[in-house]
């Protein structure tokens, strides 16, 4: 792989190895308030307030915006093992679960709480970890038809 994404607050930026050019791309006019990084599928997940985009960490290109995804500003976000599902925390305290290639709604694992600061995808367990500014910590069993939490 040749290419090295990273996000700063309203920008993508793309360093190609062996060249001295960076390549920088305005994701929002809006900050942005997550980002999430999938491994397996090359894939950079950025949020500005309830906008979702997703980029190719191989030729640092958008190639899917999805507006609106969340009722609320989007304030974490975490990738399933697959890379199927993407959990999107918001500042309304709500954990949704969406497919990461359509941004199409899954379920909720909670529509209300304290508003969630960081979300971790318990690899191989099946549990969606969920820290929240109220200093309470969450474990959702993911394969619940709505979020059990244990």
């Amino acid at each position: 792989h040749n290419c090295l994404s990273a996000a700063t607050s309203k920008e993508v930026l793309t360093f190609t190895y062996g060249s001295l050019t960076t390549e920088a791309c305005t994701v929002d006019d809006d900050p942005l308030t997550a980002c999430c990084l999938d491994h397996q599928r090359h894939i950079l997940y950025t949020a500005a307030h309830s906008n979702l985009r997703s980029w190719s960490t191989l030729s640092g290109k958008l190639f899917l915006f999805q507006p609106k995804v969340t009722p609320r500003n989007i304030t974490t976000m975490t990738v399933c093992d697959t890379g199927r599902r993407l959990y999107l925390g918001t500042e309304s305290g709500a954990i949704s679960c969406h497919n990461s290639s359509s941004g199409v709604f899954i379920k909720y694992l909670c529509t209300e709480g304290a508003e969630v600061h960081t979300l971790v995808y318990g690899t191989g367990r099946n549990l969606i970890i969920a820290l929240r500014w109220d200093n309470t910590i969450q474990v959702y069993y993911e394969a619940a038809l709505e979020g059990t939490v244990m």
